[in-house]
Order: C-alpha cells, then sequence, then structure tokens
C-alpha cells in the first residue's frame, strides 16, 4: 500500500516497483490516509510506503492511526527531506526504513523493501519468542506455587503421624507400659533419636514452604543474648557429649537486650551448633557467643565456631543456597535435606541482619551473624526470599 497524496509521486513510486527485480508486487494507491486506513482494516497490507506529508496530516501521524489500528506491517517513510535527524526520529517512531524522494529508485526501494521485511520477520520471531518465554515463566510459577503447597500439605500431615509415634516411644522409654531391657532399650532409643531427625527435617520443609510464600513471620519481643546462648547450649548439651565435643559459651559482659523473635533465633543457633557438633570429630571444641558489633554499636553478632574438617573455598560461595550440600555424601553420612542454612540465611534477614561464614580446611569454620538492638515499631515481619 502507498499513501501519497500527489499523483506524480503515486506513479513514480509505482513505477519504481514494478522495475525492482525479482520481486512481484501488487501496488493499492491511496491519496487520502483514511481511505488507506479503511483498506488496511478490511484486507490489510505487506508492507506500507508512507509520504511525510499527506495534506494537513503528517506521516508520523497516520502511522499512528496504522498502529492503533492494529495493523504491524513495516512502513517506510519517504519525504522531499534528506534531513539525517529526520531520518534517525523516524526510525526511532518505529519506521521500517526511510528514503528521500530524490534519490529513489528501483534500487533503493528494493533495498528498503528487502530490509524492512527482514526487520519486520525478526521483531515477529523475537515478539513470538518473548511471548513463549512469558508463557514458560507463568508455566514454571504455577508449578512452582503447586510444588510449594505440595511441600506444605505434605509435611502437616507427615507431622502428625510422626509425633505419635514419638510420643509413644517416649512412654514406653520411660517405663510407664511396663520394664524393658537393655537391648529393648537400646532399639527404642535408636528409634526416637531417628523420629527427632525426621521431625527436623518436617520443620525444615514446612520452613521453606512459609518461606516461600512469604508467610514465615517473626514475633519480636525484648530478649537476652545470654539467657537464649544459655538455652542453645543446654538444647546441644546432650548430643554434643555423646559424641565428646565440648561446647563453650562467651558473652560479652552488660551486653543490651536486643528485639528479636526470640524461638526463631534460638532456631538459627540450634541448626548452627547442631552443624558445627556434627562436623567436630571426638576430643574437638565448639565455641559459640555474643557481642557488641565493633563497626556498628547497634548491633549484636552472634557467633558459633568449631575446630572440624572446615569448608572447601571452592563452596563457600553455596553454603547458604537451599538444598546444597557442601559434600557429596553429606546427605548419606549426616542426613538432612540441605535446608538447614539456607533457612538460617533467611531468618536472620527477617531480623534485618546478615550471615558469614569463614572456614579454613582442617581447622574449622566460624559461622556469625549479627542482628540489630531495636527493631522498627512493627510487631510482625514478613519473611522474604533473596532474589
Amino acid at each position: 500500500m502507498v499513501i501519497d497524496d500527489d499523483p506524480d509521486d503515486l506513479f513514480i513510486i509505482g513505477d519504481a516497483l514494478k522495475r525492482i527485480p525479482n520481486l512481484k508486487i501488487e501496488m493499492k494507491p491511496f491519496s487520502e490516509p483514511d481511505a488507506g486506513l479503511a483498506e488496511l482494516e478490511e484486507t490489510g497490507a505487506d508492507l506500507i510506503v508512507l509520504d511525510f506529508s499527506i495534506g494537513a496530516r503528517t506521516g508520523p501521524e497516520v502511522f499512528r492511526d496504522i498502529r492503533d489500528a492494529g495493523c504491524d506491517a513495516p512502513v517506510i517513510l519517504v519525504t522531499d527531506k534528506g534531513d539525517e535527524t529526520l531520518a534517525a526520529a523516524s526510525i526511532r517512531m518505529g519506521f521500517s526504513d526511510y528514503i528521500p524522494k530524490q534519490v529513489l529508485s528501483p534500487d533503493s526501494l528494493g533495498r528498503a523493501i528487502s530490509n524492512a521485511r527482514e526487520k519486520w520477520a525478526l521483531r515477529k520471531d523475537v515478539s513470538d519468542h518473548q511471548q513463549m518465554l512469558e508463557k514458560t515463566v507463568a508455566d514454571l510459577k504455577s508449578r512452582t506455587h503447586e510444588i510449594s503447597e505440595f511441600y506444605h500439605t505434605l509435611s502437616h500431615e507427615l507431622k502428625t503421624p510422626l509425633t505419635a509415634c514419638r510420643e509413644f516411644i517416649s512412654i514406653v522409654l520411660d517405663g510407664l507400659q511396663g520394664e524393658i531391657n537393655a537391648d529393648q532399650r537400646g532399639s527404642l532409643e535408636v528409634a526416637h533419636r531417628n523420629c527427632g531427625r525426621m521431625r527436623v527435617m518436617i520443620n525444615d520443609l514446612l520452613d521453606a514452604s512459609r518461606l516461600e510464600t512469604g508467610k514465615l513471620s517473626a514475633q519480636l519481643s525484648k530478649e537476652s543474648m545470654t539467657i537464649l546462648l544459655g538455652r542453645a547450649m543446654q538444647n546441644c548439651k546432650s548430643t554434643a557429649s555423646k559424641k565428646g565435643v565440648s561446647v563453650e559459651c562467651r558473652v560479652a559482659d552488660d551486653l543490651p537486650e536486643a528485639t528479636v523473635d526470640g524461638q526463631r533465633l534460638l532456631q538459627v543457633l540450634d541448626n548452627l551448633i547442631d552443624n558445627a557438633v556434627k562436623f567436630t570429630e571426638p576430643g574437638g571444641s565448639v565455641q559459640i557467643g555474643a557481642k557488641i558489633c565493633a563497626a556498628d554499636a547497634e548491633r549484636i553478632e552472634l557467633w558459633v565456631k568449631d575446630t572440624g574438617r572446615g569448608i572447601e573455598p571452592d563452596r563457600l560461595d553455596y553454603i547458604f543456597e537451599r538444598l546444597y550440600q557442601s559434600s557429596e555424601g553429606d546427605s548419606v553420612l549426616h542426613g538432612g535435606l540441605g535446608l538447614g542454612l539456607n533457612i538460617c540465611r533467611e531468618l536472620v534477614r527477617l531480623h534485618g541482619g546478615d550471615i558469614r561464614v569463614e572456614s579454613s580446611l582442617g581447622a574449622g569454620s566460624t559461622f556469625s551473624f549479627d542482628v540489630p538492638v531495636s527493631q522498627s515499631d512493627h510487631a510482625t515481619r514478613e519473611a522474604r526470599l533473596a532474589s
């Protein structure tokens, strides 16, 4: 389609189109833009040649009407003005090409048409690919939501029977249903410990699904770090003693209370201490502590330091990622889902803090994190995943 209000120009463009080699063209000439737009709505066009000045209207104005009508065919602008600024502006507007009338010929018009068709095909390919990607992203989000809901439901469904198993084993171990011999006690203690391990993994799955959906929250209150670390020491006492690993606590004097979720912070400490004991050989030691941050007196730094095997340098950047195990055999030898450290990171971030690790192979690891002494006035903060 050619839209130009000058009959001579319509003839010149039509003649040039006829003489383009190896290209069969059916030309529809229009001297009135409205008539051309009506035809476009009726039958469409593969390519449009548009004059810059069409009566009282301009080519760019008609171009916008063409696009508003839903026609995405390539459009070539022709004009009496050989202005490079105008050429650049027309390309930015979305014209496929620009030809001054004084250089219009079968060769120049043929090249412009060829380039316009190639650009249009490329844009269509990009648009189709983008639509495909958008659909894929939408499908992945939907599937991720389904998986998250499945984990959440599965965790809840597993938790109820597991709690019953654990409680009944405890009843038998406590002798409430009669005396048991040493062999029976040993077997029941193994079952009880494994129920505990499974409970930890189920809780990790629940927390991971809550993090995924942004439903994990912190209930903030004033907490003493001394008391919190004492509870963490008590929680790890039995496991560390059985393995022959000593645990020491160091808390700075006059440490202020911090506005935190005590249960969530204890969860972080328990996980870090459990890992430290797990990867420290008998005879080794674990140190936990808290102090005012050297760089910021309004923050408290807590740490867990061990004399264990250490972590390979190339794995340190990934240690807090979901489902990551620091060694290929860890999931077999020590159990776990690879969610613990990821949950620790998100719980620390939930408090407005950051978690770090320093490690040397054969010399142990130090996990440290900081939390602000005071939080905002909000009683609850929503947990948000890292991007």
